[in-house]
């Protein structure tokens, strides 16, 4: 099983993944936690692109997508050794924050057609929740954690079940961890019939 965990910057997408990982693993469930960008050659040269504005959309969009081909490769190896996969970032995000950097979505068709995860989960809370989360972090900020573009990036989210035209789990994470992790293992052990 290939789950996936979307949201802007800020909205919790790691530490959500991580706990459910953790909660699969505990109740017998071989899981395991996986990110995008990856640790590969691309996704290296992805990480220290994104914090220098001058990369294009089309220079990152194209990284992104050799970076995730060899994701795929991992991922498939990993569930065929019956492990279910939890992954922070998936072609959605490459899609929302490409496009609403200025690519052109005709652009966007190896990507999108890519793999459909099992489950997509969309982590939604307000700009100011997001804001004053990635200002609470050591990092430093990405070109894409200011106000205007987490404001597109949190519409483009909402857009994309029309977009892609596939289902997707939408939590509001104005709430607890524990009640946030809850509510998609929840719908994990639904879908899963776990």
């Amino acid at each position: 099983m290939f789950i996936v965990i979307e949201g802007p910057d800020g909205s919790g997408k790691t530490t959500i993944s991580k706990l459910l990982v953790e909660r699969l693993n505990d109740i017998g469930i071989k899981a395991r936690y996986t990110s995008e960008p990856t640790a590969s050659h691309y996704g290296k040269r992805l990480r220290e692109m994104l914090s220098d504005s001058s990369s294009t959309p089309k220079e990152l969009y194209d990284l992104f997508v050799l970076d995730r081909i060899e994701h795929l490769r991992e991922i498939s190896e990993w569930e065929k050794g019956g492990e279910v996969v939890i992954s922070d970032r998936y072609k959605y995000s490459t899609y929302c924050y490409q496009v609403s950097h200025g690519l052109d979505p005709a652009l966007t068709e190896d990507n999108n057609s890519l793999r459909t995860p099992d489950i997509t989960f969309i982590l939604t809370t307000d700009v100011d929740v997001l804001l004053s989360r990635i200002e609470t972090r050591a990092l430093s900020k990405e070109i894409y954690e200011t106000r205007g573009f987490l404001e597109k990036i949190t519409a483009m989210y909402e857009r994309l079940p029309e977009i892609f035209g596939e289902e997707f789990s939408y939590i509001d994470v104005d709430d607890t961890i524990d009640n946030i992790v809850s509510k998609a293992f929840g719908i994990i052990k639904e879908k899963a019939s776990i």
